[in-house]
């Protein structure tokens, strides 16, 4: 009869098991509700980085976007209107068509001379000796014979036509030259058997623009 009675009776050390199991397993649920929390924190974080990527990845980097299948396409270019390049308003300089057309002209036919006996065209000289942008041509030949006299002529162009300005007839073994660029000077020998050696006369030309004549100075 004792022994049937201490088997039913309860042993303290299961009782102790139990509680130990029903402890063991509220841990066990925390510890799995915690690492779910942080998996899933986990998930969102890579989620929000993957969106990231994605929408960073749409354009690339030289103006392109990307389709549906994957294949890049350029953007259009910005287009803009043409800008009109910006117009003078000063007037184009006109140029005189008489300004160097001295140079082509035939002095030869305005002023013959005998060859045949000796006479002899001088080097032309042409400078703007009035001043009005147009240049004068000055024409000369030396008269056969032991004086050595020359004929200077001055001609210019107005409005297209020939015309002579001066004139020196028969100077004394005379030569010629522009000084300053608007002077004609003119230098002569004075003709005298006793003078040696002989004595030099020379003459500047300047054109006058209110009389419209070469004068002496």
């Amino acid at each position: 009869m004792e022994k049937t009675e201490q088997e039913i009776k309860p042993e303290p050390v299961k009782t102790e098991v139990v509680i130990k199991k029903s402890g063991g397993f509220k841990n066990g649920c925390m510890l799995f509700l915690a690492g779910n929390c942080i998996g899933l924190l986990c998930f969102l974080v890579i989620a929000l980085i993957f969106y990231i990527a994605v929408s960073q990845s749409i354009k690339s980097p030289d103006n392109s976007s990307i389709n549906q299948n994957n294949i890049i396409t350029p953007l259009p270019a910005p287009t803009s209107e043409p800008v009109a390049p910006p117009t003078s308003t000063e007037p184009s300089p006109q140029v005189n068509p008489d300004a160097t057309k001295i140079r082509s002209l035939n002095y030869k036919s305005l002023i013959p001379i005998s060859t045949e006996s000796g006479d002899a065209y001088l080097d032309p000289v042409f400078a703007d000796l009035t001043g009005d942008g147009v240049e004068e041509g000055v024409f000369a030949y030396r008269l056969a014979g032991t004086g050595g006299y020359v004929n200077i002529y001055v001609y210019t162009y107005e409005n297209g036509s020939v015309k002579q300005l001066l004139y020196v007839q028969e100077v004394p073994k005379g030569t010629f030259e522009v000084t300053s660029g608007k002077l004609l000077k003119v230098t002569g020998f004075v003709q005298d058997d006793t003078l040696s050696p002989p004595a030099s006369q020379v003459t500047i030309y300047q054109w006058n623009n209110s009389t419209q004549k070469f004068e002496k100075v």
